[in-house]
């Protein structure tokens, strides 16, 4: 009976380690399984929004991000999908989630233009919402609590769609002005300055815009329009190429002596001596030594 009974210990010893290797062995191969679902799921989104079935790619791009929820390109897609749809409530969903997800990958944190492709359509889809207002508000109680340029600039995006420039000009400011670098964000305000014929405003803000990237073609383009040639005299003085001489006083080059006694038998008689220390060619005395 004991021996009957260790037997079985062992047996199910065995059974049980037998089933932790096939356990462990099958989630090692389960990730790279995923990654390819993940990535055909997307694949396939891309070719049914292409054709136009936008509610069959919205599911197909919903199936790549509960794979892979930090796909972000996934997401984007999904809210365009919805959005063809006019399905803006969903949209906004999928546009927030794609925003949400970006910081938790490498790719996404470097993605500027898929961001701002998101920013388009999520300004895009708030505007034509049926809870606009309430989109709205809801931004702009956030950026009271946590002022941003993203923030406002998708806020500038919504009025803009919106037509309400009034509204859609005081938060491009807002967010220039927190971002002044940002070339992208600049760049979309003069040209939106441009359009709206506000010539002044719209000259200034692409010439930062164009001192910003001056391969801009379109920046360029508009300056030509409003009656500004591009080029370097479009730059602020600060970032044009500087001439490469020392700043400050120029040094003393004028010859010199080891040999006082040799020196003071140069000077002409009646001449007057130099006080101990100070240069001996008056022709680069200083302003101070001057004045003494």
């Amino acid at each position: 009976m004991t021996s009957l009974i260790a037997r079985l210990m062992g047996l199910g010893a065995k059974t049980i380690f037998t089933g932790a290797v096939l356990l462990s062995v099958t989630a090692c191969s389960v990730r790279p399984e995923v990654v390819n679902y993940e990535k055909d799921a997307r694949k396939t989104g891309l070719k049914e929004y292409s054709e136009g079935n936008y509610a069959s790619a919205a599911g197909s791009f919903k199936a790549a991000a509960r794979s892979e929820p930090r796909d972000y390109k996934a997401y984007y897609w999904m809210g365009a999908s919805y959005q063809a749809m006019k399905s803006y409530e969903q949209a906004i969903t999928s546009y927030k989630s794609a925003l949400d997800v970006m910081p938790l990958s490498n790719d996404g944190r470097r993605d500027t233009e898929t961001r701002y492709k998101i920013f388009d359509g999520l300004a895009f889809a708030i505007a034509n919402s049926p809870t606009r207002h309430v989109e709205l508000d809801q931004y702009e109680q956030k950026n009271k609590a946590n002022a941003t340029a993203e923030g406002y600039f998708v806020l500038a995006k919504v009025y803009r769609w919106s037509q309400d420039p009034d509204s859609s000009i005081e938060n491009y400011n807002r967010a220039i002005l927190l971002d002044p670098n940002n070339d992208l964000m600049t760049r979309e305000y003069g040209l939106y300055l441009a359009e709206l014929g506000q010539t002044a405003k719209a000259e200034s803000t692409l010439r930062r815009a164009y001192s910003l990237n001056s391969h801009d073609q379109e920046v360029a383009l508009a300056l030509r329009r409003l009656g500004v040639v591009p080029g370097p005299g479009v730059k602020e003085q600060r970032e044009l190429a500087q001439p490469l001489l020392p700043r400050g006083p120029l040094p003393d080059l004028g010859p010199q002596t080891s040999n006082p006694s040799a020196s003071s038998k140069a000077q002409p008689a009646g001449a007057r001596t130099a006080p101990s220390g100070a240069p001996t060619n008056p022709q680069v005395l200083d302003a101070g030594t001057r004045d003494q």
